[in-house]
Protein backbone atom coordinates (compact mmCIF):
# COMPACT_ATOMS: atom_id res chain seq x y z
CA UNK A 1 0.00 0.00 0.00
CA UNK A 2 2.94 2.36 1.15
CA UNK A 3 4.58 2.00 -2.59
CA UNK A 4 1.22 2.26 -4.23
CA UNK A 5 1.10 5.58 -2.75
CA UNK A 6 4.87 6.52 -3.49
CA UNK A 7 6.45 5.88 -0.50
CA UNK A 8 10.01 4.90 -0.54
CA UNK A 9 11.08 5.70 2.79
CA UNK A 10 9.32 6.19 6.19
CA UNK A 11 11.15 9.08 8.49
CA UNK A 12 9.85 8.30 11.52
CA UNK A 13 8.24 4.92 13.25
CA UNK A 14 6.15 5.33 15.94
CA UNK A 15 6.02 2.41 18.19
CA UNK A 16 2.48 3.55 20.21
CA UNK A 17 3.14 0.69 22.97
CA UNK A 18 3.81 -3.15 23.21
CA UNK A 19 0.61 -4.35 22.19
CA UNK A 20 0.50 -6.63 19.16
CA UNK A 21 -1.96 -5.10 17.10
CA UNK A 22 0.08 -1.82 16.92
CA UNK A 23 3.88 -3.46 16.54
CA UNK A 24 3.32 -6.70 15.37
CA UNK A 25 3.15 -5.69 11.80
CA UNK A 26 6.41 -3.43 12.10
CA UNK A 27 9.32 -5.82 11.33
CA UNK A 28 7.70 -6.90 7.80
CA UNK A 29 7.49 -2.90 7.23
CA UNK A 30 11.17 -2.49 8.32
CA UNK A 31 12.07 -5.41 5.89
CA UNK A 32 10.25 -3.64 2.81
CA UNK A 33 11.05 0.20 3.67
CA UNK A 34 14.10 1.59 5.02
CA UNK A 35 13.11 3.59 8.35
CA UNK A 36 15.15 6.49 9.69
CA UNK A 37 14.02 6.87 13.23
CA UNK A 38 12.05 4.84 15.49
CA UNK A 39 9.83 6.06 19.01
CA UNK A 40 8.43 3.97 21.67
CA UNK A 41 7.38 4.41 24.98
CA UNK A 42 10.03 2.31 27.09
CA UNK A 43 7.27 0.12 27.93
CA UNK A 44 9.40 -3.20 29.58
CA UNK A 45 7.37 -5.62 28.30
CA UNK A 46 9.45 -8.84 27.37
CA UNK A 47 6.89 -10.31 24.70
CA UNK A 48 7.91 -12.13 21.91
CA UNK A 49 6.27 -9.91 19.91
CA UNK A 50 8.03 -7.35 21.60
CA UNK A 51 11.37 -8.73 21.34
CA UNK A 52 10.74 -9.13 17.13
CA UNK A 53 10.45 -5.54 17.15
CA UNK A 54 13.65 -4.76 18.94
CA UNK A 55 15.73 -7.28 17.01
CA UNK A 56 14.67 -5.85 13.84
CA UNK A 57 15.47 -2.53 14.53
CA UNK A 58 19.08 -3.50 15.38
CA UNK A 59 19.06 -5.54 11.93
CA UNK A 60 18.10 -2.81 10.36
CA UNK A 61 20.37 -0.29 12.22
CA UNK A 62 17.32 1.12 13.15
CA UNK A 63 18.16 4.59 16.01
CA UNK A 64 15.31 4.25 18.24
CA UNK A 65 14.65 6.40 21.23
CA UNK A 66 12.17 6.38 24.42
CA UNK A 67 10.44 9.50 24.15
CA UNK A 68 8.65 10.87 26.98
CA UNK A 69 6.17 14.71 26.69
CA UNK A 70 8.24 16.97 25.64
CA UNK A 71 10.18 15.37 22.77
CA UNK A 72 9.81 16.77 19.58
CA UNK A 73 10.97 16.50 15.80
CA UNK A 74 10.94 18.45 12.56
CA UNK A 75 11.03 16.92 9.70
CA UNK A 76 10.61 19.25 6.06
CA UNK A 77 8.62 21.49 8.09
CA UNK A 78 6.08 18.99 9.90
CA UNK A 79 6.43 18.97 13.59
CA UNK A 80 5.55 15.67 16.02
CA UNK A 81 5.46 16.51 19.63
CA UNK A 82 4.88 13.63 22.10
CA UNK A 83 1.96 14.79 24.69
CA UNK A 84 2.29 11.46 26.62
CA UNK A 85 3.80 8.50 26.89
CA UNK A 86 5.30 6.09 29.96
CA UNK A 87 6.00 3.13 31.41
CA UNK A 88 2.49 2.45 32.98
CA UNK A 89 2.97 -0.85 34.31
CA UNK A 90 -0.39 -1.18 35.29
CA UNK A 91 -2.09 -0.85 32.12
CA UNK A 92 0.10 -0.73 28.73
CA UNK A 93 -2.52 1.38 26.95
CA UNK A 94 -2.62 4.45 29.35
CA UNK A 95 1.41 4.55 28.70
CA UNK A 96 0.83 5.01 24.82
CA UNK A 97 2.88 7.62 22.42
CA UNK A 98 0.77 10.62 21.96
CA UNK A 99 1.76 12.76 19.32
CA UNK A 100 0.58 15.96 17.97
CA UNK A 101 1.63 16.75 14.66
CA UNK A 102 2.01 20.16 13.44
CA UNK A 103 1.67 21.34 9.58
CA UNK A 104 1.71 25.02 9.31
CA UNK A 105 -1.91 25.62 10.65
CA UNK A 106 -3.09 22.35 10.43
CA UNK A 107 -3.16 19.82 13.55
CA UNK A 108 -3.48 16.15 13.61
CA UNK A 109 -3.67 14.28 17.30
CA UNK A 110 -2.33 10.73 17.08
CA UNK A 111 -3.88 9.28 20.51
CA UNK A 112 -2.75 5.10 20.17
CA UNK A 113 -4.42 3.20 22.93
CA UNK A 114 -4.88 5.77 25.78
CA UNK A 115 -8.22 5.61 28.00
CA UNK A 116 -9.55 7.72 30.25
CA UNK A 117 -6.86 7.68 32.74
CA UNK A 118 -4.18 9.41 30.62
CA UNK A 119 -6.68 11.75 29.08
CA UNK A 120 -7.49 13.08 32.57
CA UNK A 121 -3.40 13.78 32.89
CA UNK A 122 -3.63 15.25 29.07
CA UNK A 123 -6.34 17.38 30.40
CA UNK A 124 -4.87 19.00 34.05
CA UNK A 125 -1.39 19.55 31.39
CA UNK A 126 -3.10 22.67 30.47
CA UNK A 127 -1.67 21.91 26.85
CA UNK A 128 -3.42 23.12 23.24
CA UNK A 129 -5.07 20.25 22.38
CA UNK A 130 -7.31 21.33 19.68
CA UNK A 131 -6.94 19.61 16.38
CA UNK A 132 -8.44 19.49 12.93
CA UNK A 133 -8.26 15.78 12.74
CA UNK A 134 -8.31 13.10 15.82
CA UNK A 135 -7.40 9.46 15.83
CA UNK A 136 -10.09 8.28 18.07
CA UNK A 137 -8.22 6.48 20.93
CA UNK A 138 -8.13 2.71 21.43
CA UNK A 139 -10.14 1.54 17.94
CA UNK A 140 -13.53 3.88 19.74
CA UNK A 141 -13.61 1.94 22.81
CA UNK A 142 -15.84 3.48 25.27
CA UNK A 143 -12.81 3.59 27.98
CA UNK A 144 -11.18 6.56 26.45
CA UNK A 145 -12.53 9.99 24.17
CA UNK A 146 -14.77 11.41 26.81
CA UNK A 147 -16.89 14.42 26.93
CA UNK A 148 -14.08 16.18 28.30
CA UNK A 149 -11.45 15.52 25.94
CA UNK A 150 -13.71 16.18 23.20
CA UNK A 151 -14.25 19.55 24.43
CA UNK A 152 -10.94 20.38 24.72
CA UNK A 153 -9.53 19.03 21.25
CA UNK A 154 -12.45 20.18 19.67
CA UNK A 155 -11.60 18.07 16.36
CA UNK A 156 -13.21 18.75 12.81
CA UNK A 157 -12.39 15.48 11.81
CA UNK A 158 -11.78 12.01 13.17
CA UNK A 159 -10.16 8.78 12.03
CA UNK A 160 -11.30 5.51 14.09
CA UNK A 161 -9.24 2.66 13.31
CA UNK A 162 -10.66 -0.61 13.80
CA UNK A 163 -10.74 -3.94 12.59
CA UNK A 164 -14.25 -5.65 10.57
CA UNK A 165 -15.59 -7.98 13.41
CA UNK A 166 -13.56 -7.37 15.40
CA UNK A 167 -13.92 -9.32 19.10
CA UNK A 168 -14.30 -6.41 21.07
CA UNK A 169 -17.04 -4.90 19.43
CA UNK A 170 -15.10 -2.09 18.40
CA UNK A 171 -16.29 0.54 17.98
CA UNK A 172 -18.30 1.15 20.99
CA UNK A 173 -22.06 2.70 20.47
CA UNK A 174 -21.52 5.73 23.32
CA UNK A 175 -18.02 6.25 21.42
CA UNK A 176 -19.89 7.28 18.24
CA UNK A 177 -22.80 8.63 20.11
CA UNK A 178 -20.19 11.36 21.87
CA UNK A 179 -18.98 12.06 18.70
CA UNK A 180 -22.15 12.72 17.13
CA UNK A 181 -23.29 14.67 19.74
CA UNK A 182 -19.99 16.95 19.60
CA UNK A 183 -20.83 17.21 16.07
CA UNK A 184 -17.71 15.46 14.60
CA UNK A 185 -17.78 13.64 11.35
CA UNK A 186 -15.56 10.82 11.58
CA UNK A 187 -14.56 7.70 9.53
CA UNK A 188 -13.79 3.98 10.14
CA UNK A 189 -11.27 1.30 8.31
CA UNK A 190 -13.50 -1.26 8.83
CA UNK A 191 -16.33 0.35 6.75
CA UNK A 192 -14.45 2.80 4.42
CA UNK A 193 -10.56 1.23 3.88
CA UNK A 194 -7.56 2.93 4.91
CA UNK A 195 -8.71 7.12 5.38
CA UNK A 196 -6.30 9.39 4.32
CA UNK A 197 -5.82 13.02 4.94
CA UNK A 198 -3.35 15.36 3.42
CA UNK A 199 -2.95 19.86 3.77
CA UNK A 200 -0.30 22.02 2.88
CA UNK A 201 -0.41 23.72 6.47
CA UNK A 202 -2.99 26.14 5.27
CA UNK A 203 -5.97 23.95 4.17
CA UNK A 204 -6.77 20.14 4.49
CA UNK A 205 -8.56 17.72 3.17
CA UNK A 206 -9.51 13.81 3.58
CA UNK A 207 -10.93 10.67 1.65
CA UNK A 208 -11.30 7.24 2.22
CA UNK A 209 -10.76 4.01 0.30
CA UNK A 210 -13.80 4.16 -1.60
CA UNK A 211 -14.45 7.95 -2.42
CA UNK A 212 -13.02 10.88 -3.93
CA UNK A 213 -11.18 13.28 -2.10
CA UNK A 214 -13.84 15.65 0.28
CA UNK A 215 -13.41 19.54 -0.52
CA UNK A 216 -10.58 20.98 1.23
CA UNK A 217 -11.54 22.36 4.80
CA UNK A 218 -9.95 25.73 6.59
CA UNK A 219 -8.13 24.29 9.62
CA UNK A 220 -9.78 26.34 12.61
CA UNK A 221 -8.20 29.69 14.52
Amino acid sequence: YLRREGCTRLELMVATHAHRDHIGGLPALLDALPVAQAWDAGQPSRTAVNDALLASWLRHDVPFEQVHPGVRRVIDGVAFDVLSAGRDLRDLNNGSVVVMLTYGRFRALLTGDMQQAAEQKLLESQRDLHADVLKVAHHGSRTGTTDAFLARVRPRFAVISVGADNRFGHPHVSTLRRLRRFRVPYRRTDQDGAVLVRSDGRIWQECDGRTQWAAWAQPKD
